[in-house]
């Protein structure tokens, strides 16, 4: 897949729209907000994280139109991809071990999911 990305200061790459376009058959892209400290601890925040507080419901919007991939984190883009392979299939959540509650799962046609009023 092509994403457009920048490097943080310990040369990881993460989703910057309109960074440097690069192709990438492995590996990871880091989503837009996530703190170059980043610690795997209960209760860790970082600074430009869009994730909701505690106890407050958080919003994932993922848009699957082929090869495109739009995530979204409280209507914000934080991740951004295209041409990715394989471009149909099973859609799958991963939490990476982590715990999730998830309140309502809703799957939608392309062009046909409700308008709301999170930001773009």
């Amino acid at each position: 897949m092509t994403a457009e990305i920048t490097k943080d200061r310990d040369g990881e790459k993460v989703w910057k729209k309109g960074g440097e376009p690069i192709t990438i058959s492995s590996g990871r892209i880091n989503w837009f907000g996530r703190d170059v400290d980043w610690a795997d601890k209960i209760n860790f925040r970082g600074k430009e994280d869009v994730e909701s507080p505690f106890g407050e419901w958080t919003r994932l919007e993922v848009i699957a139109d082929g090869g495109h991939l739009t995530y979204k984190v409280n209507g914000v883009v934080v991740n951004e991809a295209f041409e990715a392979k394989p471009d149909f299939g099973k859609l799958l959540l991963q939490t990476e071990q982590a715990e999730i509650f998830i309140r309502r799962f809703e799957l939608w046609p392309i062009g046909k999911a409700p308008k709301d009023k999170l930001k773009p």
